[in-house]
């Protein structure tokens, strides 16, 4: 695991005592057995070669900015709230402080009520949708952003990109034009001070075109690094999903020729702005999924596991058979993307079904035994001998107001999460470690 935020920022956070700063928004401009079934191109030219002075890191899930993952630290996760001003629907940042076992607001001012821009935890309405994720040094929140409802919700609509202090202080805020969406399927990567993701961009037609833009912080601008439509090549659904030095790698989507859905990936040289075929995979032949900063793949004849690496262009067998001991099922999918070193899979039989983790470091296969309510618990984040899980929604009670000012009390379901020692969700003993939840209490 990554050496992420000090212990010692996080007691600072748990304290509210640290210093913060008002958000300033800034206007935007525009191995082992190697084996292979997919189809993959001659190797890499020269103009190719790896530049050490670049290094992108995914710092979002690799499956979608929205996913919700990749915002865990050292001793804890941040994640996003709505105000309880439900109907502005203006959202709050909030830090689970593992060690503490506490939820706060990302807040020095615990005296405030969180539902003004005077707050460091205070997101503005995000129309089409916000997510939270961190890295080693920084808290980014990202508003996809609508073009859709542009007039009627104005500045709410815009997408924005927001960096501050994992404490919350020095926000900056980084708002793309009327014109301009984050594509919420696709990949966030840190390039220096920088975030390099995708936008969908309007044509004159009203159409929809991939834009790679680079959010820096330093510059405090948003700049465009390629237009994808003028490649050449028909992209649809169009997404970045893993990186290898200076190069992305890009996963776009076609129908093939004998009608079956083709995932197509791509190297992507931001700095000679080239767009390279790296790898194809036929999804009635091959089930393709990334989890982190790996791509994966079931080869369904074999039903075998491989993992691919697009810096060799070559596939690693990593399990010849995925069939837990003993089971009888008919088919097989990845499930949710499980912290490493799990991988988790789904097993269909007829109508009924299992999950199941695969612990690629011992081999060792686990199944998923626990559900709260109708929600299974799925493992989120691993922290020392306890897993991260989340548990069914709970219902909070707080004091609204009325449009004139009427004092009432409002309900609302929001995300439980709780820890839970290794040992007790193997065997399926539900002995919950629960938050303190400062933000809307330990209700029931």
């Amino acid at each position: 695991m990554k050496n992420h935020v000090t212990a010692k920022k996080m007691i600072l956070l748990a304290a509210a005592a640290a210093l913060f700063t008002a958000c300033s928004p800034v206007e935007s401009s525009d191995a082992v057995n190697s084996h292979s079934t997919v189809s993959v191109p001659a190797s890499s030219t020269a103009e190719e070669v790896q530049n050490t002075q670049t290094r992108y890191r995914l710092v979002s899930s690799a499956d979608g900015i929205f996913y919700g993952g990749r915002a865990q630290v050292e001793d804890g996760f941040y994640d996003l709230v709505y105000t309880k001003n439900v109907l502005s629907a203006a959202q709050n940042i909030v830090y689970t402080d593992f060690p503490s076992r506490h939820r706060v607001y990302l807040s020095s001012d615990v005296g405030s009520d969180h539902q003004s821009e005077d707050d460091t935890s205070y997101i503005p309405t995000a129309v089409g949708g916000a997510t939270v994720f961190a890295d080693d040094e920084y808290v980014y929140v990202l508003k996809k952003g609508s073009l859709l409802l542009q007039k009627a919700s104005e500045q709410d609509a815009k997408s924005c990109i927001y960096r501050l202090n994992p404490n919350g202080s020095d926000r900056i805020a980084l708002e793309l034009s009327f014109d301009r969406v984050i594509n919420s399927a696709s990949g966030v990567f840190a390039d220096g001070d920088a975030l390099v993701l995708l936008v969908d961009s309007v044509d004159k037609d009203t159409s929809l075109h991939p834009e790679l833009v680079r959010a820096d912080f330093s510059s405090r601008r948003i700049t465009t690094l390629m237009d994808l439509s003028e490649t050449g090549l028909n992209l649809q659904n169009a997404s970045l999903v893993n990186s290898f030095g200076d190069k992305l790698v890009l996963s776009s989507s076609k129908i093939g020729e004998n009608g079956t859905l083709v995932r197509e990936l791509y190297t992507l040289d931001p700095a000679k702005k080239a767009i390279v075929p790296l790898a194809s995979f036929d999804t009635a032949e091959q089930y393709v999924f990334y989890r982190d900063d790996a791509i994966y793949y079931i080869e369904s004849s074999e039903n075998a596991l491989y993992q691919f690496d697009p810096s060799s262009r070559e596939s690693t067998l990593l399990l010849d058979e995925i069939a837990p001991p003993e089971l009888e099922f008919d088919s097989v999918q990845a499930g949710f993307p499980a912290p490493e070193p799990y991988l988790e899979f789904f097993f269909t039989k007829g109508e009924s079904s299992v999950t199941y983790y695969w612990n690629s470091a011992t081999g060792q296969w686990h199944q998923k035994l626990l559900m709260d309510g109708d929600r299974p618990v799925t493992i989120y984040r691993i922290w020392q001998d306890y897993f991260l899980v989340k548990l069914q929604d709970k219902m909070v009670t707080y004091q609204d107001f009325t449009q004139n000012g009427q004092a009432y009390e409002n309900q609302m379901a929001v995300a439980e999460y709780a820890l839970i020692r290794q040992e007790d969700y193997w065997n399926g003993v539900p002995d919950y470690i629960r938050f303190t939840d400062d933000v809307y209490g330990n209700q029931g």
